[in-house]
């Protein structure tokens, strides 16, 4: 199980290599080999939260399906802003942060990093079309694994599409910020593009 501050740490370090490489050179061989190292880190992360704890042990299997509910699309939300509403209405601000603030912090490093992977990514919309994907996937994912274990290991929440989503807008948003900072002092990532 990942804890709160090791989640800090590997969710920043991949964005503080990208900022690095970025800093570097944008167009350089091993600026470009740190963004990607960045992203493969950053993928990584992101697969441990998404499948920790994954269910292998027989015996842990065999224990949830017995004391657990069954798989059961009542556990999940196909409600736009379900998740939302009731985390914001019961003003507890650890569901707040983690709930919201958790699925919004996950996919910001993916909107920072891939426009420092490919110039296509220098858009808005090619980097909010990819995040929305990759958050689909994950809770397609996480659907699935129901399924497939035959108990409630993970809920499927379109909110979370929302959520991460906005993360991914928001990274895309940072590094579009930067980039001007950094177009003042020359070239930006933009107009090299």
């Amino acid at each position: 199980m990942i804890h709160t501050q090791e989640l800090v740490f590997w969710l920043l370090l991949p964005t503080v290599l990208a900022l690095i490489a970025y800093l570097l050179s944008s167009g350089s061989a091993p600026a470009r080999k740190l963004v990607v190292a960045a992203i493969t880190l950053y993928a990584v992360v992101v697969a441990g939260v998404v499948l920790s704890p994954l269910p292998i042990d027989a015996e842990m299997i065999a224990e949830a399906r017995r004391v657990g509910a069954p798989f059961d699309l009542r556990h999940h939300n196909f409600v736009p802003f379900r998740t939302i509403t009731a985390a914001i209405g019961n003003g507890y601000f650890p569901t707040i942060k983690w709930q919201l603030g958790g699925n919004i912090a996950l996919f910001v490093p993916l909107g920072l990093l891939l426009p420092l992977l490919h110039p296509r990514f220098r858009s808005g919309r090619n980097t909010v079309v990819v995040g929305l994907a990759a958050s689909l996937l994950v809770e397609t994912i996480q659907l699935l694994g129901n399924l497939a274990f035959g108990f409630g290991w993970k809920a499927f929440d379109v909110d979370d599409l929302f959520l991460n989503t906005a993360g991914t807008m928001i990274g895309w948003l940072v590094w579009r910020g930067s980039d001007a900072v950094r177009s003042r002092g020359g070239v930006s990532a933009m107009e090299t593009g």
